[in-house]
């Protein structure tokens, strides 16, 4: 470079200035070539020697020793002393403070500044080292970019790499495409590929490779681990050898050890998780004090935040599964559903608060909206609809379908209920067994029972779409039982055998192996036919009707014909009898009433009417006894008129006396 006559006083009173006492050591010349045969170079520094070799162009070396090795590298800068002391043939390099680039040899591209920057670089190219020790150690790393004080500082042939920030980066070795901004990020990182730290210490202590780390301290522990995204301040902060994972939120994930494929995203989710691994926890605080469980996923804030070791659990909505432990294989789907299950296994609860009081209870099934609600200990139950199964406590295998259906179980077993309020109720309600209630607030009271619909309005049909009675059955009726096949007020009325015999009636009964018998009525059989009935002997009728002849009432001939003979009634009571007409005080009607009522009624009095013969009928032991009173009233009235007709007669025998003394007294 030429030193006009005008500048070579103002750079030299600049220098004497600042270097009056060493101005003798400064050496500054107008020649336009020095040593050897380079040109358009600026060479300043006290006792700079420069080798003949020297041919490199467009150089500007400031500082003692800067560039005092060079020979063909053109196109560098270097200012401060030593600055690019061992340059040879590099070129296009930018060295400025004490010793930065000081052992480069042929690296090219390079812009290293700060105290010892780039120190030791000595193939490496196209760097770009700013802080005091910045790239320090690097020799043949390439395409890095460290800023910041001792930012990349162990780095030696790890390339392509960008370290921001205080110590950022100290111990890479040989990783490769790696970002790392903030104090101590990625410090203890030694061969680590592709990872991004931001953050205070985020990945401090990592070896491991693939990883995303941002937010202060997040993932400063990890060692191995790969391919973990975390994210938030303190997040994942323990995490040494888990791989995979992604922690989001603050303090997510921050105990994670070894734990690997979790996912943790919110304010604290996940974060005692220690070695569990697969979990995928979604909200502030779900899966919280998790540690070893594995396979869960829970999603919605405070969501499985008790549970430690259990694992398969699925929650989803706000606090499911708040208090879950060791509980494993669960499905919760609601806010607060399964809230306080604890070591319940194999539940699926669905709807807000759905089996929220279950603690130990397993293999349940509740959907709607509070449905189990109540429900602790008990297992095997099934409750769909709103409020379904609400107060069951510890009762075990129930079903319920329907809203509020079975509000009022608390320890019953085996009941099924199937209804819109169908329920239990009684003084037992809390605690039936086996019982069934089918409808639309149909309700049982009995163990083992039984109820279709509701008890005052239901109309059961079978075979048709129109029942119009409490039971319509269109259709035949098997019946395989053979004792009491069929009970009317809680006694026999239908039941046969297997020698096809068969009782009908209120208490009716089948001899002992009767065979082809046919009994109707109770104890005071009506009709007995018994087998081979070809003759009259066929049929018997009355009270013990038996197969001989003694007790025959009703026979059928050979032509088929019904024959009633020798009939017997009975009545139940003496009172029922005509007999009282002739008690003491039983009371006769006069005549002349009996002859008033007749006129107006038509009637003898206490006789049915023609109409309540046509529509009503009359008992026929009830009319008989009737007519016998008739007929004994009628014999009271004949003896009555025979007592009259005696004093008549004695009148008349006295009326004749008189009137034939008379006669003889004339």
């Amino acid at each position: 470079m030429r030193l006009t006559p005008t500048f070579l006083p103002r750079i030299l009173l600049l220098w004497l200035a600042a270097h009056s006492a060493f101005a003798q050591n400064t050496v500054l010349t107008t020649s336009t070539t020095i040593a050897g045969k380079g040109i358009d170079n600026v060479l300043i520094g006290p006792s700079n020697s420069y080798s003949t070799s020297f041919t490199g162009n467009a150089n500007t070396f400031v500082g003692k020793n800067a560039g005092v090795e060079n020979t063909t590298g053109g196109n560098n800068s270097f200012i401060g002393s030593h600055a690019g002391f061992s340059n040879t043939t590099g070129g296009g390099n930018s060295f400025l403070g004490f010793g930065a680039g000081r052992s480069s040899t042929i690296g090219n591209n390079n812009t290293f500044v700060g105290f010892f920057a780039g120190l030791y670089n000595t193939t490496g190219s196209s760097n770009l080292f700013t802080g005091a020790f910045a790239g320090y150690a690097n020799s043949t790393g390439n395409f890095n970019t460290f800023m910041g004080n001792s930012a990349g500082h162990g780095n030696q042939t790890g390339a392509s790499n960008s370290f921001v920030g205080y110590e950022a980066g100290y111990s890479n070795f040989s990783g490769f495409g790696n970002t790392f901004m903030g104090d101590k990020a990625g410090y203890s990182n030694f061969s680590g590929d592709y990872n991004t730290f931001v953050g205070f210490m985020a990945g401090r202590l990592n070896t491991g490779r693939g990883n995303t780390f941002m937010g202060s301290s997040a993932g400063s522990d990890n060692t191995s681990g790969e391919y973990n995204l975390i994210l938030g301040f303190q997040a994942g902060t323990y995490n040494t050898t888990g791989s995979f994972n992604s922690f989001m939120g603050r303090q997510a994930g921050a105990t994670n050890t070894t734990g690997s494929n979790n996912s943790f995203m919110g304010n604290f989710a996940g974060r005692s998780n220690t070695t569990g691994s697969k979990n995928s926890f979604t909200g502030n605080e779900s899966g919280y004090s998790n540690t070893i469980g594995s396979n869960n996923s829970f999603t919605g804030n405070f969501a499985g935040r008790s549970n430690t070791t259990g694992d398969n659990n699925a929650f989803l909505g706000g606090e499911s599964g708040y208090s879950n432990t060791i509980g494993h294989s669960n499905s919760f789907m609601g806010n607060l559903a399964g809230y306080s299950n604890t070591r319940g296994n194999n539940n699926s609860f669905m709807g807000i608060s759905a089996g929220y009081s279950n603690t130990n209870g397993n293999n349940n099934s509740f959907a709607g909206a509070s449905a189990g609600h109540s429900n602790t200990t008990g297992s095997y139950n099934s409750f769909t609809g709103d409020a379904a199964g609400y107060r069951n406590t510890i009762g075990d295998y129930n079903s319920s379908t329907g809203a509020s259906a079975r509000l009022n179980n608390i320890t019953g077993s085996y009941n099924s209920f199937i209804g819109s309020f169908a329920d239990a109720t009684g003084a037992n309600k809390a605690n039936l067994q086996r019982a069934t209630a089918l409808g639309f607030r149909s309700l049982v009271a009995v163990n083992d029972g039984l109820v279709l619909g509701d008890t005052a309005n239901v109309k059961v049909g079978i075979g048709t779409a129109y029942p119009n009675q409490r039971f319509t059955l269109r259709g035949n009726i098997n019946f395989l039982a053979y004792d009491n096949s069929m009970m009317i007020k809680n006694q026999p009325f239908l039941h046969f055998n297997e020698y096809e015999s068969l009782a009908l009636g209120l208490g009716a009964e089948l001899p002992k192996d009767a065979e082809e018998t046919l009994v109707l009525g109770s104890e005071s059989t009506l009709v007995k036919i018994p087998s081979g009935s070809k003759e009259a002997s066929g049929l018997v009728l009355g009270q013990y009707a038996r197969q001989d002849n003694a007790g025959k009432y009703l026979t059928v001939n050979s032509q088929g014909k019904v024959i009633l003979t020798r009939p017997r009634i009975y009545v139940q009571s003496t009172s029922e009898w005509a007999d009282k007409v002739f008690e003491p005080n039983y009371s006769l009607r006069p005549l002349s009433e009996v002859e008033d009522f007749i006129k107006k009624n038509k009637r003898l009095p206490g006789v049915p009417s023609a109409e309540v013969m046509v529509a009503e009928g009359v008992d026929v032991t009830t009319i008989i006894a009737k007519q016998m009173e008739k007929i004994e009233e009628l014999t009271l009235y004949v003896v009555a008129l025979e007592k009259r007709l005696a004093e008549v007669d004695e009148l008349r025998r006295l009326v004749l006396a008189i009137s034939d003394t008379k006669k003889e007294e004339k």
